[in-house]
């Protein structure tokens, strides 16, 4: 296939700026590269000297930045090392002071409770001990009136060591017998078997418990009083290991029926005194005196009024 050019033209006069005038350039100037030649007035020489030396003093400014900042980031490295350890011992001391505050914490705790346990000691001290002064004042005047129950019944002789005997035996005998209860009107059992009579007390003792109250303790043991008599009924004691529980009893007695009766066990002096007593009211009261009684002040029977009954 043929192709067809257009047909060159003349070269004109016409200058390229891109071509190099090779007539104005020195031979040193020449090289076998095609590239833009300096003009002839250009200064380029001391204008890159410039440059350079600008260049270099930013080189340097650039330097001491970083030199600086190298400084700086060591320093602040060092700082926050340092501030890292502080941070340790900071948390050692914080971990060390709230163990020792829980173990002040505890310690309160313990004295706390300490001081709770005395204090609950302490007052249960002060019961025992008003109880014990009770029982002082109780004695005292028991002591009196025994005293006054023996001066009476011409039962102290001249000697006064036999008269302390005499008063102590007494006062041991009423203490012991604090702890008993005697029971009348139980119908006594006619078999011929011990036992099966004594099975029957202890069942018809538990029913009388049970009527004046409803947790009533069972006693450590109970008999009759006196020589088995077919024709007669014996009374019974029963023995308890506190002498509170038959005040306690006694105090229900209201609840028994009118043929069972309970009383206090006494000694045959009180028992001795206790008929001077009821000798007494019976005198005074058929001798035209009204509304008396016979009325317990700590053990000790005296006879009142209905007045001082009702205070």
């Amino acid at each position: 296939m043929s192709v067809q050019h257009s047909p060159t033209k003349k070269s004109t006069t016409i200058k390229v700026r891109s071509l190099t005038d090779l007539t104005s350039i020195t031979d040193g100037q020449a090289t076998g590269r095609k590239r833009k030649q300096p003009e002839k007035d250009c200064n380029c020489n001391l204008e890159l000297r410039e440059f350079r030396h600008e260049f270099n003093k930013m080189k340097e400014l650039l330097e001491k930045i970083i030199n600086n900042q190298e400084e700086n980031t060591e320093n602040t490295n060092k700082n926050l090392a340092e501030i890292k350890k502080e941070l340790t011992e900071v948390k050692n001391s914080t971990a060390y002071i709230t163990s020792e505050h829980n173990n002040l914490k505890k310690e309160l705790c313990q004295l706390k409770t300490q001081l709770t346990n005395g204090t609950t000691k302490i007052k249960t001290l002060e019961t025992h001990v008003d109880n014990l002064s009770s029982k002082i004042i109780a004695n005292e005047a028991e002591l009196h009136m025994l005293q006054s129950n023996l001066s009476s019944s011409n039962l102290l002789s001249d000697n006064s060591s036999d008269n302390t005997e005499t008063i102590l035996r007494e006062m041991k005998e009423r203490n012991n017998r604090m702890k008993n209860l005697i029971i009348a009107g139980i119908p006594e059992s006619s078999g011929a078997n011990r036992s099966e009579r004594r099975d029957n007390d202890l069942k018809q003792v538990l029913k009388v418990l049970s009527t004046l109250s409803d947790s009533y303790p069972k006693p450590e043991k109970i008999f009759r009083l006196g020589k088995y008599k077919p024709e007669k009924t014996r009374h019974i004691k029963a023995c308890f290991n506190d002498e509170k529980i038959p005040k306690i009893l006694l105090r229900e007695r209201s609840k028994l029926d009118k043929n069972t009766k309970i009383f206090s066990d006494q000694t045959p002096l009180q028992l001795k005194y206790y008929n001077k007593i009821k000798f007494e009211l019976k005198s005074r009261q058929q001798a035209g005196e009204k509304n008396l009684t016979i009325k317990y002040f700590n053990g000790t029977p005296k006879i009142v009024t209905s007045s001082e009954t009702k205070n």
